[in-house]
């Protein structure tokens, strides 16, 4: 995503040159780097002076060594260490492990630090462009990458993405050079420096943290938590008159279910009689460190990468259970193998290098001795001793099927086998993306009861996000399971001017006369928003829509000279940018090739999968009773453009049904009928595992579905 378009002027600092708070104007290829302030939770640090010229300001206090002083836009600064060494030494306290996070770029230097919320990075591909940051010392080299993010002019003002440059070993002052300066630094040092370099973040949109109160489950979900069916009227309420329900007393025990996906975390408390007391979605804290499973993997791999990820985690889960009304009694998480593992620290060797095995196979209630050193913030004031397991709350991970179909789909199965999640139609689930409109919503009353009752067999239950899990239920206690990588394309992830679906992104299109419309989701209030940036079911429905009017072929090329009139008249808009081709859309955003390639290995991932599993099963394509569609596409992807790309064989749209978070769904049925977990962990013992990866074929399949068709 290019931050500004050659036409543009550079940014300007808006102080002198020592590293004060640079603005960064908002480019035209998507919104600006998303910069928070510190985490909440995060210890308070001292107040340490500014440099020259700076006022004095919040933030870390200097360390010894080489550091990396960094300014963020509400004026405080960091000290983060450079040093590789100091990185990846055993801390000695909560605070050296905030400062010590290791890493192998500024990118994850800045956002493992614990101080920083990450925004939604691509983290390495350098396609975002929201690493973003002025360096004013110790300026590295231009990258090749970042001519196509930052004219001539930017670059020799100092702006580098962080995710392209490695940590610089400590800084040693030549002989050559006069005492007191240094060739790499723009700004006079002294002898006892401690900044290696320095560098601003500009200002841009927060990453959204979504929190609601009061909200009720689906009345399926709550009724199957009751062991009934629901009566006609249990929710009752109208468009102008939403359903109120009595939140438990202030300091009543709670049960908090979170689905720990690599992108998101959605979570939900809920009373003991199965209300929702609040629900909410934030990135996954770890984001920092890769945006997708394998990226996360590799920093887990070492005790001490795994022990970073590990406390981000647990400080989210944390900061979550401190804005309650009342103690978190018991929790469920369900996530995906690998997230799982970096939660509960296991060894994380079995899912990082090839053969993957599967290590730890959930279905157990485990208990977080970490939890305890926050009591006051898990509800627990009266834990006076951290050894006192009893008076913890038991966290509770649903069964893991295989290597890299984890918690989160033996959660889901659940909700679709004994909760009634199959039963409800699109109004009886509340979505919990980051955006999540219908949870803000009222809901109409339904008119008929709807059973808990298991879905007719066979179906394929899709979870998409960054990582695609597929189950192909035959029976009740029989199914086959399978993962392939998707990459965050579908959570907008890594695209050009892709992001998460929030206010602001542009989550559908058509074409008229006037040309491309785009469907922009509005404010939390429902006050229409400006574009900002497209989501994942943004560019499937923009895909579509090219593909059938002509300007896309089936192997995703641009097709110059297009049949239809209202074609011709976009592909004259197409402009050539360092040799790719690209399409303006609304709003200054644009589609590139490279973003339709992105967009088209996903779609090569998923129909693979779909066909081997059925193959595996001897059953045609269009045997299936149904298909689920969970996850990041769960609640507004299109069955309709999913069939038109090729996701899904011809006919399958009519079956295919968005279930919303499944997984969310599962973990609060599991913690309301703890009796559910024994079925579910007999369910996984019928799971048959399907390899895709060591089929002899699997490279030319692979590019054998590289078409939309």
């Amino acid at each position: 995503m290019s931050p500004h378009s050659s036409s543009e002027q550079p940014p300007r600092p808006a102080g002198n040159d020592t590293g004060c708070a640079t603005a960064r104007p908002e480019g035209r290829g998507g919104p600006a780097t998303p910069v928070t302030a510190a985490t909440p939770g995060t210890p308070g640090r001292p107040v340490t002076p500014g440099r020259p010229g700076c006022p004095g300001t919040p933030g870390t206090q200097p360390a010894p060594g080489a550091v990396a002083e960094v300014t963020l836009p509400d004026g405080r600064i960091l000290h983060l260490a450079l040093s590789l060494s100091a990185s990846l030494s055993v801390p000695q306290s909560a605070q050296d492990a905030a400062d010590a996070a290791p890493a192998s770029t500024l990118a994850q230097l800045v956002w493992m630090s614990g101080q920083v919320a990450p925004p939604a990075l691509c983290s390495g591909l350098g396609r975002c462009g929201r690493c973003a940051a002025r360096f004013t010392r110790g300026t590295p080299a231009p990258h090749p990458a970042e001519e196509a993010h930052f004219s001539p002019g930017e670059l020799a003002d100092g702006w580098r993405l962080l995710c392209r440059h490695a940590l610089p070993a400590p800084a040693s002052r030549s002989s050559s050079s006069p005492q007191g300066t240094d060739p790499n630094e723009n700004a006079a040092s002294t002898p006892d420096a401690r900044c290696t370099m320095a560098f601003t973040l500009p200002a841009g949109s927060t990453p959204r943290r979504f929190r609601a109160a009061d909200a009720p489950l689906p009345d399926a979900v709550q009724a199957s938590a009751s062991g009934t069916s629901p009566a006609v009227g249990t929710a009752p309420a109208t468009d102008t008159s939403p359903a109120t329900y009595t939140s438990p007393a202030t300091g009543a025990p709670l049960l908090l279910a979170i689905d720990l996906g690599t992108t998101t975390l959605h979570w939900s408390a809920l009373a003991p009689d199965g209300h929702r007391v609040a629900h909410g979605a934030e990135l996954n804290p770890q984001m920092g460190a890769g945006s997708e499973v394998m990226s996360r993997l590799a920093v887990a791999s070492s005790p001490q990468g795994l022990a970073a990820l590990r406390r981000l985690t647990l400080a989210a889960v944390a900061r979550i259970a401190a804005g309650l009304p009342g103690p978190v009694r018991g929790l469920c998480v369900a996530g995906n193998s690998a997230m799982t593992a970096i939660l509960l620290g296991r060894d994380v060797s079995g899912l990082a290098t090839a053969p993957y095995r599967l290590d730890y196979a959930g279905g157990t209630a485990e208990i977080l001795p970490e939890l305890a050193g926050l009591p006051d913030r898990i509800g627990l004031t009266e834990l006076t001793d951290v050894n006192d397991r009893a008076a913890m709350p038991e966290v509770w991970i649903p069964p893991q099927p295989a290597p890299f179909v984890g918690g989160d789909v033996g959660a889901g199965m659940a909700a679709l086998l004994y909760g009634g999640l199959a039963a409800m139609d699109g109004a009886g689930v509340a979505a919990n993306t980051l955006q999540a409109p219908s949870l803000d919503s009222p809901r109409a009353a339904d008119t008929t009861p709807v059973p808990a009752a298991s879905p007719r067999f066979p179906f394929l239950l899709a979870d998409l996000g960054t990582n695609g899990e597929f189950v192909l239920a035959t029976g009740p206690d029989s199914a086959l399971v399978t993962s392939v990588a998707l990459g965050p394309a579908l959570e907008g992830i890594g695209l050009s001017c892709g992001g998460v679906a929030q206010p602001g992104a542009i989550a559908a299109f058509s074409l008229g006369p006037a040309g491309l419309a785009p469907t922009v989701l509005p404010e939390d209030d429902g006050v229409p928003a400006a574009p900002t940036h497209l989501c994942g079911t943004g560019y499937l429905s923009l895909l579509r829509v090219l593909l059938r009017a002509g300007l896309l072929d089936e192997d995703g090329r641009f097709v110059m000279e297009p049949h239809s009139p209202l074609a011709r008249r976009l592909a004259a808009s197409l402009v050539e940018v360092r040799g790719e081709r690209r399409l303006p859309l609304p709003g200054g955003l644009h589609l590139s090739a490279g973003d339709v390639e992105e967009v088209l290995k996903v779609k090569a991932a998923f129909s693979l999968a779909y066909e081997r599993l059925l193959a595996e099963a001897g059953l045609p394509g269009t045997a299936l009773d149904a298909v689920y569609l969970a996850g990041a596409l769960g609640e507004h992807a299109r069955p309709d453009d999913l069939e038109t790309l090729g996701f899904l064989p011809a006919g399958v749209a009519g079956r295919t049904r968005a279930v919303g978070n499944a997984s969310l769904r599962g973990a609060e049925l599991l913690l309301l009928r703890p009796e559910l977990r024994a079925r579910i962990n007999a369910w996984r013992t019928g799971c048959r595992v399907v390899d895709l990866t060591t089929a002899s074929d699997f490279s030319a399949a692979f590019l054998r579905h590289m078409r939309f068709r």
